[in-house]
């Protein structure tokens, strides 16, 4: 993600803004917010008592902003999302808010200590959508340092850049890593300008909230582990003589599948499987024979049906008439598959086309 760290030009401006608590737009509370115990969300829903922070920093072309915390209107989640409306007319040519805290603050009072409140923080995410897509916006976090007053943002602005949205929900990223975060006044700040939207633009956010590096945890399965084995030769099978080349305690080889369902821990987003190969001798592992080749030979890792694939080229080393794609000892991983909000998925490791694995361990790793 991109850092931008600037001196905001239009910042020693702003300091009439801070009378903008007299404009009104739907879905702001008034009066004094409570100060939550700890600030990690800027916007859930529409009034919510976890809100820390509040879009009372509006800037530049003021009038040209629309803005609703309760669009109820194919929100991300829950019930409710924010939408903001951008009509270029004024004289600056842009217009943005920033989500502050308390409300209206440009430095009149202390914000937020995170290194007490949230010391474990590393990023900013939000979910965000345009109404038609092609919408080209910024969004910051921190950077409010208007010139006269007493307390300052203590980092920032730290920028995404310019984000060309779709019509679809997708959630960015702010990296906070580095960052000095004794002081958080502006949480997150939203910016368009004439220049890269000169007709205006719609745009909807959701799920803004601060986040911590993700806790990694990691589970191990053995062949003994799964559900459900279809063309596995175990060691057990070996033993009684049912098939060949399972000759050691712990090795399992895959000609067909292997399948378990598997429990996601509370709040992992995302899981990737590393398959361990057999390391006992040379020639373990990922494997063809040369006669039964074809372009699609290889390993499919599935997971509620998502498909990530290995295949074996035809210029792999050969080994007794094989191709191996893994030598001895080695290891690979899938990509990361999106298990955000589900309590459980279906795992299934599938040969294709004439291909075997000399089996040994696979890896889940959550975050």
């Amino acid at each position: 993600m991109r850092k931008v760290s600037m001196v905001v030009m239009f910042l020693a401006l702003w300091g009439f803004l801070a009378g903008c608590s007299g404009v009104s737009f739907s879905g702001v509370s008034s009066g004094e917010p409570g100060r939550p115990a700890h600030p990690q969300v800027v916007y859930t829903e529409h009034r919510s008592p976890q809100n820390a922070f509040f879009p009372t920093g509006w800037m530049g072309d003021t009038g040209d902003i629309t803005l609703d915390t309760n669009w109820r209107d194919r929100p991300y989640a829950g019930e409710s999302c924010v939408r903001i409306s951008y009509r270029p007319s004024g004289s600056e040519g842009w217009a943005g808010v920033y989500w502050q805290y308390p409300e209206n603050n440009w430095g009149e009072v202390p914000g937020y200590d995170f290194s007490r409140d949230l010391p474990q923080v590393t990023r900013l995410t939000f979910w965000a959508r345009g109404e038609e897509g092609g919408e080209k916006v910024e969004f910051k976090v921190g950077g409010i340092k208007a010139a006269g007053k007493p307390y300052q943002d203590s980092f920032g602005p730290v920028s995404t850049g310019i984000v060309e949205l779709t019509r679809e929900w997708r959630q960015y990223t702010v990296d906070l890593r580095g960052q000095d975060l004794r002081m958080v006044i502006g949480g997150f700040c939203w910016v368009a300008s004439r220049d890269k939207n000169p007709q205006g633009c719609t745009v909807y956010l959701d799920e803004i909230r601060f986040e911590s590096e993700p806790r990694m945890t990691s589970v191990q399965l053995t062949y003994h582990d799964f559900d459900e084995l279809q063309g596995v030769c175990t060691y057990e099978k070996f033993q009684a003589g049912e098939c060949h080349y399972a000759d050691y305690p712990g090795k399992a080889v895959v000609y067909g599948y292997m399948k378990k369902r598997v429990a996601i821990p509370e709040g992992a987003r995302t899981m990737r499987v590393t398959i361990v190969v057999c390391s006992k001798g040379w020639g373990e592992g990922l494997a063809v024979d040369v006669d039964r080749w074809s372009i699609n030979s290889g390993i499919q890792i599935i997971v509620d049906g998502e498909v990530d694939e290995r295949t074996i080229p035809r210029s792999s080393p050969v080994h007794h008439h094989s191709y191996y794609l893994y030598e001895s000892g080695e290891r690979f991983s899938s990509r990361e598959f999106n298990v955000s909000g589900r309590d459980s998925v279906v795992l299934k490791i599938r040969m294709v086309e004439g291909a075997r694995l000399d089996f040994w361990q696979a890896i889940l790793e959550f975050s």
